[in-house]
């Protein structure tokens, strides 16, 4: 899977090692909204389209009950981390397995 998603491109990997969030922007009372696509800088396009084709190596690379579980997902690092303790476990269940 993970030669799959670095095929595309290996940022997209990078897409699942980091958190992506949405830009925000403060509003004149101080409160935070999601930014619009059409006004994010470069780089937030650039980490938007990463995670987004991370996002879709991930759904393409899965079965109908995984994708079921994971689909729901916005971030790739979400769904990579779901169908990494489905299928390995998490950390506690690994640490057992040794």
């Amino acid at each position: 899977m993970r030669d799959s998603i670095m095929f595309v491109n290996e940022a997209n990997w990078e897409a699942i090692g980091n958190w992506w969030t949405q830009p925000t922007v403060i509003v004149v009372d101080g409160t935070t909204r999601p930014k619009e696509r059409s006004k994010y800088i470069d780089v937030e396009r650039m980490t938007f389209h990463e995670n987004s084709q991370a996002l879709n190596s991930i759904f393409n690379g899965v079965d109908l009950d995984q994708l079921k579980v994971s689909y729901v997902c916005a971030y790739a690092k979400e769904a990579w981390t779901i169908l990494k303790n489905q299928n390995e476990g998490n950390d506690i269940v690994r640490m057992s397995k040794l």
